[in-house]
């Protein structure tokens, strides 16, 4: 998982621009998860069984992973094999109605207020999908 963290950590340095970034880890944490299939399914199952539907996921056009907002702090704890959880660093946030586009949007919506369920993802992604690994093909090169 370190090297995974670095590649992001890359992505961001190099998608991010001051303006735009919001620091991760003050508001709240992010978790990686694959997209696809999978991460559609995984969405579906959360607005099922999280109270009042999922909390807040965006993606990028760009980049094949649905990044989840948990609660800040939830990264000193994440340990599972096939999401990371990250408590630092920057992120490009969509715009509050940004449903689809090039770039970032909202795959389940932004509430001042509420947040991913940390652990009912983690019982998700141990119980409900195996979901491919984290790791891309193309994020090994």
């Amino acid at each position: 998982m370190d090297a995974l963290a670095v590649r992001i950590r890359l992505f961001q340095d190099h998608h991010v621009q001051e303006r735009d970034a919001w620091t991760v880890g003050v508001s709240f944490d992010i978790v990686f998860t694959t997209s696809g299939m999978d991460g559609r399914a995984l969405l579906r199952w959360m607005d099922r069984h999280q109270q009042y539907g999922c909390g807040p996921v965006h993606t990028d056009a760009c980049w094949p992973y649905l990044l989840w907002h948990v609660p800040p702090g939830t990264a000193r704890e994440w340990r599972h094999p096939l999401a990371i959880c990250r408590g630092r660093g920057k992120v490009v946030l969509p715009g509050r109605g940004c449903s689809s586009g090039q770039g970032p949007y909202w795959v389940r919506p932004y509430k001042d207020d509420r947040f991913v369920d940390p652990d009912l993802l983690r019982r998700a992604l141990d119980w409900r999908w195996p979901l491919p690994p984290l790791i891309h093909p193309l994020l090994l090169q």
